[in-house]
């Protein structure tokens, strides 16, 4: 490989690189919600994770067993919907295989 084409490989790495972080920035910022059980839980989260709103209607409050179970699921749910969207970004970024 000459110089040139390794500098271009570099370079084009580089760019890979930087708008792999931009969007990653963007996930990030990102305002994910999920509802459970009917409304009567609702979660926010930012795709750092962060829980920025619950909201728990007063129904819910009747069966603590049931509530919990809510939360628990509300909460995977959450982290399941940025995963799966930080997932699709990384897979634009990497080469198909032929395997």
């Amino acid at each position: 490989m000459d110089q040139r084409m390794l500098q271009k490989l570099l370079a084009d790495a580089q760019k890979g690189k930087k708008l792999l972080d931009k969007r990653m920035a963007e996930i990030e910022s990102t305002t994910f919600n999920v509802s459970v059980g009917g409304n009567l839980i609702n979660l926010s989260a930012n795709g750092k994770y962060e829980i920025l709103s619950c909201t728990i209607s007063p129904d819910a409050l009747a069966d603590v067993e049931t509530l919990q179970d809510l939360v628990v699921s509300a909460f995977n749910e959450l982290v399941k919907k940025v995963q799966e969207e930080v997932q699709k970004v990384e897979a634009s970024f990497v080469p198909k295989m032929p395997f």
